[in-house]
């Protein structure tokens, strides 16, 4: 079973393993959206510590469970950085690979952000809207049917005239996770007839995205999605909160759901695409 901690400092978290004979130092993978913190308690860390600095590796979310939940020993990770909650299916893999024992840290909040061209208009969203732009699948007049709208004015006359061109996260990251429950799985709860259906398809249909122009996905470096961003002005795109921050001088975030996407909302829990982020640690790693 997975322990639940909560720590005020993740100071404890990298005093808890000094790895000898084979490796001297701490290993820690995952998120590249969660490995910034990390790396700041890393800095403090080896300012204060006799042990070795730990090592950080960039795998992303579901990549650095797949490593942290091979086994137990050396050769295996210490501690994933996660931008999500570990799933079913990872714990199982982890229990099959003898990863009996796991911490659970909750770290804090994070958040997505819709962003496009700060040289053009920013608008507010909702999430419904969001979901009716990009699913393969929609309500119509009491019926699921494909998706055949162009442009976002079809969904609503306040949203922007072009074509509807929305940049999503590569599928194998943590940010993909979220975009998917906290805008396509929320988004589409608010159609009474896609909330009728059985748990079975209404996940079918929640999860299901079209896949032509409207949606475009797998850039996996963090500057090419700003840059594809500036460079397409009539575009949104989905992307970390960090990376925003990190370039709101080209890019702005428009409102979801009436409220603005800032550190003081993420926090408080008005932002309505805000996820917790989490350390995942080996306790039999820990001597």
């Amino acid at each position: 079973m997975i322990k639940h901690l909560l720590f005020g400092s993740l100071i404890f978290v990298l005093n808890i393993s000094h790895a000898v004979a084979v490796r001297e130092e701490i290993r820690i993978v995952g998120s590249p959206q969660v490995l910034p913190y990390v790396q700041k308690v890393v800095q403090n860390f080896t300012l204060i510590s006799e042990f070795a600095a730990p090592s950080l590796e960039v795998t992303g979310t579901g990549n650095g469970f797949k490593l942290f939940c091979d086994g137990i020993g050396f050769e295996h990770p210490d501690i994933n950085a996660a931008s999500r909650r570990i799933t079913d299916s990872e714990f199982a893999m982890c229990q099959t690979n003898g990863v009996k024992s796991i911490t659970e840290i909750a770290v804090g909040l994070d958040g997505i952000v819709l962003a496009n061209s700060k040289a053009t208009k920013q608008y507010n969203f909702t999430t419904s809207q969001l979901f009716r732009a990009v699913a393969a699948k929609v309500a119509n007049h009491g019926q699921i049917i494909k998706n055949t709208s162009v442009a976002w004015q079809e969904i609503d006359s306040d949203l922007p005239q072009p074509k509807t061109k929305l940049m999503g996260p590569p599928p194998s990251s943590g940010t993909y996770d979220a975009f998917v429950e906290l805008i396509m799985e929320a988004g589409c709860r608010d159609f009474s007839k896609i909330a009728d259906l059985s748990q079975d398809r209404q996940f079918e249909v929640s999860r299901n995205i079209r896949k032509d122009d409207a949606f475009v996905t797998g850039i996996k470096n963090d500057g090419l999605m700003v840059k594809w961003l500036q460079e397409h002005t009539d575009a949104f795109g989905i992307l970390p909160f960090l990376l925003y921050q990190e370039n709101d001088d080209v890019i702005a975030a428009n409102a979801i759901n009436g409220v603005a996407p800032t550190a003081e909302n993420i926090a408080n829990g008005r932002y309505t695409l805000a996820r917790p982020i989490y350390l995942y640690v080996k306790p039999k790693h820990v001597d």
